[in-house]
């Protein structure tokens, strides 16, 4: 009776430690995932960053040339242009 005892402990014993194991791996393998997934948006966050630094800048200089157009087509109005 005895030695059934021992052989459920110790096969009770390798049943957790591999479960152990397993979940470890599984663990590490999920953190990695979630490490380049993380890293991804990172780079997409910052390709958008960099998309939205260049439309804000075309939206100023769009701002510049209709306030310039505005000052010509006031000088053209009021004939006051000199060549």
């Amino acid at each position: 009776m005895s030695e059934a005892i021992l052989a459920a402990v110790i096969t009770a014993a390798a049943t957790v430690a591999a479960q152990l194991f397993i979940s470890r791996r599984e663990r590490e393998s999920r953190e990695r995932s979630l490490i380049e997934q993380n890293s991804r948006i990172v780079l997409r966050l910052e390709r958008l960053e960099a998309a939205v630094e260049k439309q804000s800048g075309l939206f100023e200089r769009i701002y510049k040339t209709e306030a310039d157009m505005a000052v010509l087509k006031s000088r053209i109005d009021s004939g006051n242009i000199r060549c």
